[in-house]
C-alpha cells in the first residue's frame, strides 16, 4: 500500500459518532494502514450531543468558556470511546501530551483543547507541531462548493487557496459547537505554516486510504 501522505493529521466530524457500523468501519481502516504510515494522529468532534450540552449551558446563562469546555469534555469522550477500539485509552488533554503520545506510539486521538477553537483548528495546531504533512478535514460533504451544496446547480470545488477558502468563509457564524465547514482561525494558521488540507466526504472511510495514496477526493487547499 504506497501512501504519498505519511504523517497525516486527521479531523473526524463528531457526527459520525452516532453511527455505530461508521465508527466501527473507520476503527478497521486505521488498524489497516497506521502501522504503514510515520505516524497518524485522529482528532475528535463533539457532533450533535456536543451542541446540545453546548445550547444547555447557553440556556443555564454559562459564559461562551463554559460552553465551549462542556463541547470539549464531549469531543474527548468520543476520542475515548474511538481510542478503546484500539484498547489505546492515554488521551491528551494539552498539545504538549499529543506531541508527546505522537513521538511514544506514532499513533494519536484525541478531542479539544481549549476553548474559543474547534478541533479543526486543534488538528491544524497538532499538525504544525508535528511536522504533519497533511491535514484531513472528513465531513459530511463531498468537499467544499461555489453554494450551499443543497441548492440546485453547486459544483464541488476540486482546489482553493486558502485566501479563496477564506473569501468562501469570510461571512459564516463561527460560536461554540458551530464551525460552518471549517474554522477561519485553523485556515490562517495552515497558510502561515504551508500545510495543505484536504476536506473530503468522510460517510465512506474507505476515502481516507484513496487520499493518503494521493487520489482526487474531496477540495484540496494551498496556496
Amino acid at each position: 500500500m504506497d501512501f504519498i501522505y505519511k504523517k497525516p493529521v486527521i479531523s473526524l466530524s463528531g457526527s459520525f459518532f452516532s453511527n455505530t457500523n461508521l465508527i466501527k468501519a473507520y476503527a478497521k481502516v486505521v488498524k489497516k494502514i497506521k502501522n504503514k504510515l510515520e505516524f497518524i494522529c485522529i482528532v475528535t468532534g463533539g457532533g450533535e450531543i456536543a451542541r446540545k450540552y453546548i445550547s444547555l449551558a447557553k440556556e443555564l446563562g454559562l459564559s461562551r468558556k463554559k460552553q465551549d469546555e462542556m463541547g470539549i469534555a464531549i469531543t474527548r469522550v468520543n476520542a475515548l470511546l474511538f481510542g478503546m477500539l484500539f484498547n489505546f485509552t492515554e488521551i491528551p488533554k494539552t498539545y504538549e501530551q499529543a506531541v508527546e503520545i505522537i513521538n511514544k506510539y506514532k499513533f494519536c486521538i484525541c478531542g479539544g483543547m481549549v476553548p474559543k477553537q474547534s478541533t479543526d483548528k486543534v488538528a491544524v495546531d497538532i499538525a504544525v507541531m508535528c511536522n504533519a504533512d497533511i491535514m484531513i478535514n472528513l465531513t459530511k460533504v463531498e468537499g467544499v462548493y461555489n453554494k450551499d451544496p443543497k441548492k440546485p446547480g453547486a459544483k464541488l470545488l476540486r482546489s482553493l487557496t486558502y485566501k479563496q477558502l477564506r473569501e468562501i468563509l469570510k461571512n459564516t457564524s463561527q460560536t461554540p459547537g458551530n464551525y460552518p465547514l471549517f474554522d477561519l482561525k485553523a485556515i490562517k494558521i495552515a497558510e502561515k505554516n504551508s500545510l495543505p488540507i484536504i476536506i473530503a466526504n468522510g460517510t465512506k472511510p474507505e476515502n481516507l486510504i484513496k487520499i493518503l495514496k494521493g487520489e482526487k477526493i474531496g477540495t484540496f487547499i494551498s496556496f
